[in-house]
């Protein structure tokens, strides 16, 4: 991943710039792909987007089909001020603007935007935490707990959905 020196930026919007994660096994699998988009200069972290993408493959049509969302800090300007000034997930059909690079969609009536679901959050790290747990369930926030990172058990006892991993 990238990072742009002269604007401090990081955009990993583009595939290059992505993670890959642990499948997901409930039913059908599900290879989650995420990446991240994060402005370093703004202090407060509002400027923090998770872009998740989940592939599958029907081998009844031999296909690979997906589905995504856009994790996202508060933000809004202009007319947009207060619309999505929560922490918040999204549907979104591409990780880029204008298509660059789509989700391969099969469903013809794909929102995006809206409907934005509220997520307790309240930091960069809830906000990570809650896509891991939308992923793999509640249960994985005891497995985040034993991964030895400094200050992981204070923030999952702050999260209602990890409570009882903590």
């Amino acid at each position: 991943m990238a990072v742009d020196q002269h604007s401090g930026k990081i955009d990993g919007r583009l595939p290059r710039c992505s993670l890959w994660l642990e499948p997901v096994i409930t039913g059908d699998l599900a290879i989650p792909m995420l990446s991240p988009r994060w402005d370093f200069r703004d202090p407060g972290g509002r400027a923090l987007h998770l872009y998740l993408g989940l592939y599958f493959r029907d081998p009844k049509v031999d296909l690979v089909d997906g589905i995504g969302f856009r994790y996202e800090a508060p933000h809004g300007s202009g007319e947009d001020v207060g619309r999505h000034d929560y922490y918040h997930a999204q549907p979104i059909t591409d990780f880029a603007s204008g298509n660059a690079y789509s989700l391969p969609v099969q469903a013809r009536a794909h929102p995006e935007s809206t409907p934005a679901f509220p997520l307790e959050a309240g930091t960069a790290s809830e906000l990570l935490i809650c896509v891991l747990i939308s992923l793999y369930g509640g249960p994985y926030a005891a497995t985040l707990n034993q991964s030895g990172v400094e200050g992981i058990g204070a923030v999952l006892r702050g999260l209602t959905c990890c409570r009882k991993a903590s």
